[in-house]
């Protein structure tokens, strides 16, 4: 993996067709992107990691997560569950992640005992680690196919649901999950203080871990837990994200997940507040950084395409923006 591989998820979206993007919002892509040879790329966080790093598709993302901090799941079979909140309508179900439900964790706490004193009568244990994330971990294969929690956020599940072999299992435990949430007590506290019902779970990331490849001459900077499991699983160093004065060397990835809720959400004003913040604290001087360094720069917005630049190719920002008066508009993505 030559040069430096940059990995910012919500960069440019993609946002609803009637969100209203202003040219100064989007300004910060202009002088990062305007001398840049576009690409084609993955369309999704996920896919795109598997193909950075030879990893299998889909991505056993959960297991990948759970092995940071556990490292002892070879041979065990991984997936990702989430409390989630389904507001339902006449013909389509809209997900809402854990951000919208600001839940506690003596909250989740409540459910995940809940739950797992129901299911262990089918043998299934959720557990969780040390950020309050859930998993189920089994000796068997899960033989579904899920769709990432990211992708569906403020989206129709319906479209969405789990497929595959054993489809029909996972639906019924999710049915069993909604029914018992819906009377918890958690979820009635909630509803009289005019919160969020944690009344649902989201099941991603299934799988095992791959085969282990060293790409120990990699450096990660990263904010991301699947990418510093990714870093551990593939003998690499991972840092905290660069800064302005970070000496980083000729092979790095770095990966800022920060944007990608509020993208999802289409929420712009939190998108762009964000935007700013990781433009002053480190994506910012990125430009000045390859320019010293030489390096061949990929940023990866996981829209479908990306953003090249050859070594030393990266002109001054302002330069490059009047020289070929680019609107920033036009590297913000939409919805189909």
């Amino acid at each position: 993996m030559q040069g430096w591989h940059v990995i910012v998820p919500g960069l440019c979206g993609p946002f609803p067709k009637d969100s209203a993007i202003s040219e100064q919002e989007a300004s910060p892509l202009s002088a990062l992107l305007s001398a840049s040879q576009s690409i084609p790329a993955a369309n999704n966080f996920y896919e795109q990691i598997a193909i950075l790093f030879d990893l299998p598709q889909p991505l056993p993302a959960a297991a990948l997560t759970l092995a940071a901090e556990r490292g002892d799941i070879a041979g065990k079979h991984c997936m990702q569950l989430a409390p989630v909140h389904l507001h339902a309508d006449m013909d389509h179900a809209i997900l809402y992640d854990e951000f919208a439900l600001e839940l506690s964790p003596q909250e989740k706490q409540q459910l995940l005992t809940e739950l797992n004193a129901h299911f262990s009568q089918d043998d299934i244990a959720i557990i969780s680690d040390a950020c309050g994330r859930w998993f189920i971990v089994s000796d068997e294969p899960f033989s579904v196919e899920t769709t990432a929690l990211h992708a569906v956020i403020g989206r129709n599940i319906n479209f969405h649901l789990p497929t595959g072999e054993n489809a029909i299992y996972w639906k019924r435990f999710l049915n069993e999950a909604q029914m018992l949430m819906h009377q918890s007590p958690v979820n009635a506290v909630r509803e009289q203080n005019g919160q969020l019902a944690a009344n649902s779970l989201w099941l991603w990331g299934q799988g095992a871990l791959p085969h282990r490849a060293s790409k120990g001459d990699t450096a990660f900077y990263t904010n991301d837990d699947l990418l510093k499991g990714i870093a551990q699983y593939v003998s690499c160093d991972s840092h905290d994200l660069p800064t302005a004065t970070t000496a980083l060397p000729q092979q790095v990835v770095i990966c800022d997940t920060c944007l990608l809720s509020a993208a999802s959400y289409g929420d712009v004003e939190r998108w762009q507040d964000g935007l700013q913040a990781m433009m002053q604290q480190w994506l910012g001087g990125l430009p000045q950084m390859a320019r010293r360094r030489r390096a061949e720069v990929t940023i990866y917005p996981c829209h479908g395409g990306a953003y090249r630049l050859p070594p030393g190719g990266w002109r001054n920002a302002v330069t490059s923006l009047f020289a070929r008066r680019v609107s920033a508009l036009d590297y913000i993505q939409h919805d189909a």
